[in-house]
């Protein structure tokens, strides 16, 4: 009997982008395992977004509990966007229940000169990214 490989690579991620008080948020949702063909639509979203206000800048909240996995090469990709867009970041929030990715987080956010934090309480990530 041949296994299905397959049924851990079903992934959706949805974006939304919302302003408040002239403060721009996105908020992203990821489950399953990211692919980089996702990953990839993801940044064309973005930059298709900011390509009018390149000054703009936003608060980025992720939802990343339902996230399964992701491939190896969207580390790359994720590093390559950081890097492009680090200034357009005030604030991001990561909301996970994996420790792992906790210490992925404190990584990266060595790159960006915004505040990058991992959350394990969505009410405490929302409020977070609330304070100026």
């Amino acid at each position: 009997m041949k296994e299905d490989k397959t049924k851990n690579e079903v992934k959706s991620v949805s974006f939304s982008l919302s302003e408040e008080n002239s403060k721009s948020l996105i908020n992203m949702t990821i489950s399953g395992k990211v692919l980089c063909d996702d990953y990839k639509k993801f940044t064309e979203l973005f930059d298709d977004k900011f390509k009018d206000n390149k000054n703009m800048s936003v608060d980025l909240y992720i939802d990343i509990t339902a996230m399964t996995g992701f491939e190896m090469k969207v580390t790359y990709l994720d590093f390559c966007f950081g890097m492009k867009h680090r200034k357009k970041f005030r604030k991001i929030a990561i909301y996970g229940k994996n420790n792992n990715l906790y210490m992925l987080t404190k990584f990266s956010s060595t790159f960006i000169p915004g505040t990058m934090t991992y959350f394990q309480d969505k009410d405490k990530a929302l409020e977070w990214l609330g304070k100026e």
